[in-house]
């Protein structure tokens, strides 16, 4: 528990350092700095990840009247963002036991830093959807690989205010065996606002998921949400699971939000402290 809330402390208090002190509310933003720590867990492995991000939006993100959380996806801002990640990953001794009698599997601790570098971009009109993102990791030393760089890029419409569908692109994808389609919509007018998210995968080997999402905001500063993911195809199943989370405003400048997982054998939790300025 001790070493748990230490990484905790590590992420969020420099996040928490940056946060302005309470006063007027603002209406826009440029920039936005993030600080993250999520722990995945199974019976054999826990999984740790801390990080940082920074994102900066080429024209300042106008917050009037919008819920605080989807103010620059409804005003369609083009941006650039920046986001490294630690992930320590430790697995136990498993004492295996078949037909072929009793081993065990030595358990081993791997540590892997990813840096994620995106770009989202509205072209003129808004109209059309594109966004790029460039990713590598560095393995430790036990690693077989010391590096690995991967990109995709996603393309999409932006139809009527509110509503983006796109489908993501990954490198040596083969589009007659695997594609996804997404959608995103957020409902902005005429009573409780609702951010609602749709996610389906294909694959060749009837391997298929769907994940639907919905995001209630009680008011333009706090929101609760729940997402479903599931496997859907003939082949053999994916997991199947469920997330609940929450996301608070203490001003216009800076939030909390966290979330907690069940995926069957994994489950999980999150915390982030975001400001903005």
């Amino acid at each position: 528990m001790i070493k748990r809330t230490s990484k905790i402390t590590r992420c969020i208090l420099p996040a928490a350092l940056l946060l302005p002190t309470v006063g007027a509310l603002a209406d826009e933003y440029q920039w936005e700095l993030s600080g993250h720590y999520s722990q995945i867990d199974t019976s054999t492995t826990d999984i740790d990840n801390v990080s940082v991000s920074g994102t900066y939006y080429f024209s300042p993100v106008e917050t009037r009247d919008h819920p605080l959380a989807e103010a620059a996806f409804l005003e369609r801002e083009s941006n650039l963002s920046v986001r490294h990640s630690r992930i320590d990953r430790s697995s136990q001794d498993q004492e295996i036991v078949d037909d072929f009698g009793s081993y065990t599997i030595l358990g081993t601790d791997a540590t892997t830093d990813r840096t994620d570098i995106s770009a989202e971009f509205y072209v003129p009109g808004d109209l059309f959807y594109v966004g790029l993102t460039a990713r590598r990791f560095d393995y430790d030393s036990d690693s077989p690989f010391s590096s690995d760089t991967t990109w995709n890029a996603s393309l999409g419409l932006t139809p009527v205010e509110g509503l983006l569908v796109y489908s993501t692109f990954y490198e040596d994808q083969e589009l007659d065996e695997n594609w996804n389609l997404n959608a995103k919509y957020v409902f902005d007018h005429f009573g409780p606002s609702l951010a609602v998210q749709a996610n389906y995968d294909y694959d060749d080997f009837a391997q298929d998921s769907l994940a639907l999402a919905v995001d209630y905001y009680i008011d333009r500063t706090l929101s609760v949400g729940y997402q479903r993911s599931e496997g859907v195809g003939s082949g053999p199943k994916l997991i199947d699971g469920n997330q609940l989370r929450i996301r608070k405003f203490f001003t216009d400048r800076w939030s909390l939000s966290g979330f907690y997982q069940d995926l069957g054998e994994l489950d999980g939790f999150g915390v982030e402290a975001t400001v903005r300025f």
